[in-house]
């Protein structure tokens, strides 16, 4: 290991809802063939935020959250040497399971086995050489560190659209405004959709969405009207990016016959969702769900950043000190700004 770097670094550590503080942490132990990597950008994620503000069933007291990580790698490692600039995701699939085998990897059975370690509130993060190769990706000298960061919640989205089978020329309705439905808009837009509505009731991301989506406003229109005047027959695909169970019924409603309900935000663990059986079986609507990534997904959304296809710099509203992420986590859960990026000046 470099003989410059500490044998401490400063982290951001979960105590209890409302209470995360930096404190000094052990540098990650490298393995033989083992990358570290220098923590340049993590994003704030809606999982950050819920922890922050209520916790969270699997997030243990003392966990150091963040995902969302981009950085500058410190060794040299399957490839990989000192000082060049890497995506990171934070998990992998084994690729040999009986899930991975069919071809769903983000229910593999050790998913979250196959990880970094910490978190990326923090100074340095070690990845284990052997999930380098699916961890690990370059990313290009114009593309900024903290928009690359951005790869992680991008990815979910490349998967969920891709598992409704979305296609060019489809429609498709996006329920909420948050920053994975506007995510979610513009990877819509990517694949060729024809039609992209995106409903809800934050006015400067309703704004935003309006470059590349057409918006319904909430607070002012009825959603389920205002759909119907622009596709009568429903959407193709109709995502749920809020989580409400009962905006799962108002999707089926807006769905075309044949279509497909994707529930991509993460609902209360005993939430209980009673939906029409006859549209089920008799006009055959698909109801399902998407966690999370696979590395083509995470490649994918990289390269969709470096080519400007996904309008990265104009999602990061905000960057923040490591200092400043409590506060930046509280401005998250009202909804302000879109995107808020944990940044560290590491490159000269």
């Amino acid at each position: 290991m470099n003989p410059k770097l500490p044998s401490s670094m400063s982290a951001l550590r979960y105590h209890k809802p409302g209470k995360i503080v930096i404190e000094d942490v052990s540098l990650p132990q490298l393995e033989t063939g083992d990358l570290l990597v220098e923590v340049a950008a993590c994003g704030l994620c809606a999982t950050d935020v819920k922890t922050f503000v209520r916790g969270h069933p699997k997030i243990k007291r003392g966990a150091i959250l963040g995902h969302e990580i981009a950085g500058v790698a410190v060794n040299s490692a399957a490839g990989y040497k000192s000082g060049d600039r890497v995506a990171i995701a934070p998990y992998c699939p084994c690729g040999e399971c009986r899930y991975c085998l069919r071809e769903q990897p983000t229910l593999c059975e050790t998913l979250f086995s196959h990880a970094i370690e910490p978190g990326g509130f923090t100074e340095y993060i070690r990845v284990p050489a052997q999930y380098i190769p699916d961890l690990v990706a370059p990313v290009p000298d114009h593309l900024p560190l903290d928009v690359a960061s951005l790869a992680e919640p991008l990815a979910c989205c490349v998967h969920a659209l891709e598992r409704s089978g979305l296609r060019a020329g489809d429609s498709i309705l996006i329920i909420g405004d948050g920053p994975m439905g506007l995510m979610q808009a513009e990877v819509a837009r990517a694949l060729g959709a024809k039609t992209v509505i995106l409903s809800g009731m934050t006015p400067h991301r309703l704004s935003h969405a309006s470059e590349f989506a057409t918006t319904i406003d909430v607070r002012t229109e009825e959603l389920e009207p205002a759909v119907e005047r622009l596709l009568p027959d429903g959407a193709d695909v109709v995502v749920v990016s809020v989580p409400f169970v009962e905006m799962v019924t108002t999707a089926m409603s807006l769905t075309r016959r044949g279509g497909v309900v994707e529930l991509f935000a993460g609902m209360p663990s005993d939430s209980q969702v009673s939906v029409p059986a006859h549209p089920i079986h008799y006009e055959g609507i698909r109801i399902q769900g998407t966690f999370g990534f696979a590395p083509a997904h995470f490649r994918t959304a990289l390269k969709w950043l470096a080519e400007g296809t996904i309008d990265g710099p104009r999602l990061v509203t905000g960057r923040v000190e490591i200092g400043g992420v409590a506060d930046a986590l509280a401005r998250a859960s009202r909804h302000e700004g879109i995107k808020t990026v944990m940044v560290r000046n590491i490159e000269s």
